[in-house]
């Protein structure tokens, strides 16, 4: 299966365009919500940028316009550098999900923990993450992205669950971190498609995690 998008590692970022603007779905700091996007970006930010942590926004825009990039962008960062992301494809049949991530662990929290950020606090420490920008085709209507967004959470949260991850405020298991978003293409589909792109959607997330979370963890990330 061709896919029908173009993708380009940077320095700092990573950037997937569409030939033709793609409804998205994300928690993204710019654009998140549902839109039609001409490009996802996730790039790199210093955890010691003091800009980026007071105006998140703002920075993600100004670095956006600095890739030059025409249309609408969607955009999130990670502290994660960029000789680190990791591409998971799969396909079976007429179905076929991409799923670029950068993974990290450092701020590794729990369903339940205490608030870790205060509205006084001006730089949040270990700005560590797992972003994911997940691709599938031929894609997926508005409601079956809504559900693609909570299988992928399930995937995420039995990846740090197998990888032994724990939260970095109390002694339960991790279950996320603080910035994560994820992206879907949206065609419209079948229900053998829509099942088929789910099954492979969480075989994708699960695995890339798992093994990502695991040597993030050994590593001390």
């Amino acid at each position: 299966m061709n896919p029908s998008f173009i993708i380009r590692i940077e320095r700092d970022a990573l950037i997937v365009s569409f030939p033709a603007p793609a409804r998205t779905l994300s928690w993204a700091v710019v654009n998140g919500g549902f839109c039609h996007a001409d490009h996802i970006i996730n790039h790199h930010v210093s955890g010691s940028d003091r800009l980026f942590c007071a105006r998140p926004q703002r920075w993600l825009e100004e670095a956006a316009s600095r890739l030059e990039l025409q249309g609408t962008v969607v955009a999130m960062a990670t502290a994660v550098a960029m000789n680190s992301v990791i591409h998971t494809p799969l396909s079976a049949g007429n179905v076929g999900v991409n799923c670029f991530a950068t993974v990290g662990c450092g701020n590794a929290l729990s369903v339940g923990d205490p608030a870790s950020v205060t509205l006084e606090e001006p730089v949040p420490s270990r700005l560590h993450t797992i972003n994911m920008t997940l691709t599938v085709q031929p894609g997926l209507t508005d409601e079956a992205m809504v559900e693609a967004i909570q299988i992928a959470t399930e995937g995420r949260v039995r990846a740090l669950y197998e990888a032994g991850i724990q939260s970095s405020l109390s002694t339960l298991a991790a279950s996320k971190h603080r910035t994560r978003t994820a992206q879907r293409r949206r065609a419209n589909s079948m229900t053998d498609e829509r099942r088929s792109a789910a099954a492979i959607f969480t075989t994708s997330e699960r695995d890339m995690v798992f093994d990502e979370a695991r040597d993030s963890s050994a590593a001390g990330k």
